[in-house]
């Protein structure tokens, strides 16, 4: 992409609705963005049974100082969070939701903003970051409910706002120059003032040449410049083989990534798995019309054998969408594959 007002290929599902449409995905889609609105309205009044009735029984979020969560262990935060102290508020500003045909998945993209107070040295501010909450659906076909699998936000800008103008907050600028641009100053008050450890890793604003996000093949902005990844911390190096690299946050499903793929690498000779989900060696007998041998019949081996670390920043979040990115990335052997 050489610009930065185009969308990539293939950045919106095929086969999907978005304005307008049957009657039946109407009304569907007000559904969904009745659901994703509840969250900040349901969270931010202490409507917690109201706010756990928006997800899937097993889904999982990601927040800027919880990181990867379970939605109810979320909830629990949240409310550790305001007793002691923590003031977070949010603004909507609007939503569209993709649907497929039969109605059975969906993603919303709401664009809203969140706010909070915090107490620098007896100056109160409050940080504001402008956001994109990310719903995936998975609607139950026995019940015909709707509930979120995954909520993922997007950070594009944040700013600084004093309560009384007439004081204003002194800032540590090195300190702030290690946060991304996305959600610098929410980042900075968050560890300052919650003491916690906040996720640098983010997805934001593709503009911000210096941020490292997942909708980047390793930082797409790195890659380009021929550079190592300025954030290498989020992946796994042990050594310049090729390798199949998870991302840090996805060590949640690495034993499971290791089984599969143990089932699909049987007949690799000297197959070997490990933390970093390494495979060397080439192949002898693969399982017939796997997706691995596939890649292979079409791509040389020697694609196998190169130096350089092959390593994926998955959106995916389950084991088998995972093992089938791997495997297909072989395809090109390269360190840049997209997923």
């Amino acid at each position: 992409m050489v610009d930065l007002h185009s969308l990539p290929e293939g950045s919106r599902p095929n086969q999907t609705v978005r304005n307008n449409g049957p009657e039946n995905l109407v009304w569907e889609r007000y559904k969904l963005r009745e659901l994703a609105e509840g969250w900040p309205c349901y969270r931010d009044s202490c409507e917690w049974e109201n706010l756990a009735s928006i997800f899937h029984s097993d889904a999982y979020i990601y927040t800027t100082w919880t990181g990867r969560t379970h939605f109810q262990d979320f909830i629990a935060a949240s409310k550790r969070g305001m007793d002691n102290g923590a003031f977070i508020m949010h603004r909507i500003h609007g939503s569209t939701t993709d649907i497929n045909t039969n109605a059975t998945r969906a993603v919303t993209k709401m664009k809203a903003s969140i706010t909070q107070r915090f107490d620098l040295n007896g100056v109160e501010v409050d940080a504001e970051s402008d956001c994109r909450f990310c719903f995936f659906w998975d609607r139950d076909l026995t019940t015909g409910d709707w509930g979120a699998r995954f909520v993922r936000h997007w950070y594009e800008k944040d700013k600084l706002i004093p309560v009384d103008p007439r004081k204003v907050p002194v800032l540590d600028d090195e300190r702030l120059k290690t946060y991304p641009v996305g959600y610098r100053y929410l980042a900075y008050c968050q560890e300052t003032v919650m003491g916690v450890k906040v996720k640098l890793d983010m997805p934001g604003h593709r503009r911000e040449g210096s941020n490292c996000d997942e909708a980047q093949p390793i930082c797409g902005r790195c890659l380009r410049l021929g550079r190592e990844c300025e954030h290498p911390g989020r992946y796994q190096f042990l050594d310049e083989k090729l390798r199949f690299g998870l991302s840090s946050d996805l060590q949640y499903v690495k034993n499971e990534v290791e089984r599969i793929l143990h089932r699909k690498l049987s007949g690799w000779n000297g197959a070997e798995i490990s933390t970093g989900l390494t495979v060397h060696r080439s192949p002898t007998a693969l399982p017939e019309q796997s997706s691995l041998e596939q890649s292979l019949q079409q791509f040389p081996k020697p694609s196998l054998r190169g130096t350089s670390p092959l390593l994926i920043s998955p959106s995916l979040r389950e084991p088998e969408g995972l093992v089938f990115a791997l495997t297909n990335a072989l395809k090109i052997g390269s360190r840049g594959h997209q997923l």
